[in-house]
């Protein structure tokens, strides 16, 4: 049965509608105080999308210039003009998508209210680059920051902080493990995880250098990697490393397959720069252990406490990766039930659950109306 809809107009803009996104649009789009649209592109660099009733997808126009790759979602502003929105919500600032920016510039001119839904971040464009991003974002009617961190960004920038919502980060319900029974602490075989997108910047290289490592100890444990990419070269590095039972490529795992994985793992191990992986590893009561790297993570970081609910190690150094993943199975062994459930807590504390991040964006969205 269709909602009766008699609120304001409300678009989102997004690069491509992420399937971890699925679950927060619907609890938004129930909302009676608005008309929810979704324009997003058909593909964007690998990210598993979906499709929703109130969703409309383009195709991109991409063109290369200065060594850089840029975007235009074709027939964006004729969307946008055909729905006549009162508010335009927009993923965060990225020079590279240019449909984003003009659709900004003409919202200031129609006087449309746009906000943006933002890590928050510097950018890296140097000093021109965040002179530009801080003048769109302090002449732009909200931004919805993901984490305290990029509030604190926006407030430097010079957005007044009434502009500015915390409102976390999200997947999709069935993708947390509230809902599994938190394995019992073992003297017997450890079961390692990293689960994530197979790309040279996770650096699964410094992950295998760090197993190696911890063969050379009397640890009994097993890897299982989850992922898709190419594995090639790091399945030359087990066999070059001679770590062969030590180490499991289980492929791309989804739905009830990946609980069960998840379900059997002690630890999580994540080398490179976490984002949403971190959520779903501790939801399961899973420690993470991850570079020290903190460019590299995305906002999710804020939920890793030193000690608590994992632990950082040098960044590509596979000798102290492994050292922290020693201690911390000392830990997990000594107080299993204890950790995962200040793990657990963390997701609920910070407000990564789907309906909190839902409830956050449509008390800002009431403001502007």
């Amino acid at each position: 049965m269709l909602k009766q809809c008699t609120g304001k107009k409300v678009i989102f803009i997004e690069p491509v509608l992420a399937h971890y996104r699925h679950d927060t649009f619907s609890i938004i789009s129930e909302n009676k105080n608005f008309e929810v649209s979704i324009l997003a592109g058909t593909h964007y660099e690998g990210v598993k999308d979906t499709t929703m009733p109130n969703s409309i997808k383009k195709e991109y126009f991409t063109l290369k210039l200065f060594g850089h790759k840029f975007y235009y979602l074709k027939g964006a502003l004729n969307t946008v003009r055909q729905i006549r929105p009162d508010v335009i919500v927009c993923s965060g600032i990225d020079f590279r998508h240019l449909h984003t920016l003009l659709i900004f510039f003409g919202a200031k001119l129609a006087k449309v209210k746009f906000v943006w839904w933002s890590h928050a971040g510097l950018g890296n464009q140097g000093k021109i680059g965040q002179w530009l991003r801080s003048t769109i974002y302090r002449n732009s009617n909200g931004i919805l920051a993901y984490n305290s961190h990029g509030k604190n960004n926006l407030i430097q920038m010079g957005v007044p902080e009434s502009k500015i919502k915390v409102v976390g980060n999200a997947l999709n319900s069935d993708d947390y493990g509230f809902d599994m029974k938190i394995k019992n602490s073992t003297d017997h075989k450890v079961v390692l995880l990293y689960s994530g997108r197979i790309t040279k910047e996770k650096k699964l290289s410094v992950l295998i250098d760090a197993l190696s490592q911890l063969k050379q100890t009397n640890l009994d444990f097993i890897c299982n990697i989850v992922g898709g990419g190419n594995i090639g070269s790091y399945k030359q590095q087990v066999d070059k490393l001679e770590i062969h039972g030590y180490v499991n490529f289980l492929g791309p795992r989804y739905g009830k397959e990946l609980k069960t994985v998840f379900a059997q793992a002690d630890l999580f191990v994540y080398p490179g720069g976490i984002g949403l992986s971190m959520v779903q590893a501790l939801s399961y009561g899973l420690p993470v252990i991850t570079t020290d790297a903190m460019n590299e993570h995305g906002p999710e970081i804020e939920l890793l406490f030193p000690g608590v609910t994992g632990d950082f190690f040098w960044d590509e150094n596979p000798k102290d990766f492994a050292q922290q993943i020693l201690h911390w199975v000392g830990k997990v062994r000594a107080n299993k039930a204890e950790i995962s459930e200040v793990c657990r807590n963390q997701v609920v504390k910070f407000g990564y659950l789907p309906q909190m991040v839902a409830e956050n964006i449509e008390g800002f969205l009431n403001t502007l109306m």
